[in-house]
């Protein structure tokens, strides 16, 4: 049976399509400044203005093999301050709230890595001497205690789990 209640949506996307409205804005207003470098008179503050921040600028200089610092910088400064200014917000809302405010919402979404060994083929017996070792540790089940003290969680390897998207439905819990 089927419950008769209008789904509603999960409470974080309301921030999820601020955040993409915000995010389509300011690129944007980069286009829009990108082509502002083309009409406005040069030597003008507004066409350095434009020219400094023009995507079609640092890109043309990118594919030319010019790496201006400026346009890193510009770039690492779009990138680094959004994150600074959210980490700000968060802790600002724990000092009102306190750290209990915030709780697990129950969905796990089954990520993770492999760490390997690579040495060169020419050094094989190093390569063999790597593979005897950890196949002892694992045959002895020594890499969950050795995980454990350096502070990790050991899961055993498995084939992995790839599915083709999450779904809303998968989201919701159903």
């Amino acid at each position: 049976m089927s419950d008769p209640r209008p789904r509603r949506w999960p409470r974080n996307t309301a921030a999820c399509i601020l955040a993409l409205v915000l995010s389509a804005m300011v690129i944007l207003v980069l286009f829009i400044l990108g082509i502002a470098e083309f009409v406005t008179p040069e030597g003008s503050t507004l066409h350095d203005v434009c020219a400094y921040v023009s995507v079609w600028a640092q890109m043309n200089d990118f594919a030319s093999g010019i790496v201006d610092l400026r346009h890193v910088a510009f770039n690492a400064t779009l990138i680094v301050l959004p994150l600074f200014v959210t980490t700000r917000a968060v802790d600002a809302w724990r000092l009102r709230h306190g750290s209990e405010g915030f709780a697990l919402t129950g969905y796990m979404h089954s990520a993770g890595f492999n760490m390997g060994f690579v040495g060169l083929a020419s050094n094989k017996a190093l390569i063999e001497q790597v593979d005897t070792v950890l196949a002892d540790l694992q045959a002895h089940d020594a890499v969950a205690p050795l995980a454990a003290a350096a502070g990790l969680t050991f899961i055993p390897p498995r084939l992995p789990n790839v599915q083709p998207d999450v779904s809303m439905a998968v989201l919701n819990g159903d």
